[in-house]
């Protein structure tokens, strides 16, 4: 696990936590992404993030737009999201 992984993983469970209807953690990323949103440096970002709150899950349009560590959380994200919803 990269140190980028290790640093976010807190973050991707608590995403992952908040898609399967933990209600306290949604309305915790929901703040997250609405003050994201607020920056056009973020703002690629909180939407892919709010678009997977949303559901989506495809990759290729989720991760269109971002670069760098962005591209990897959304990747973790969905990776995580499969292993659990696949269960």
């Amino acid at each position: 696990m990269s140190d980028f992984e290790a640093r976010t993983r807190p973050f991707v469970m608590a995403m992952v936590e908040a898609c399967q209807g933990n209600v306290e953690l949604r309305y915790q990323v929901a703040a997250l992404v609405g003050q994201m949103a607020q920056d056009s440096a973020t703002l690629p970002m909180a939407n892919a993030l709010s678009r997977i709150i949303a559901g989506e899950r495809g990759l290729a349009s989720l991760k269109e737009g971002l670069e760098g560590e962005p591209a990897v959380l959304v990747e973790a994200i969905l990776r995580e999201l499969l292993h659990v919803e696949g269960q």
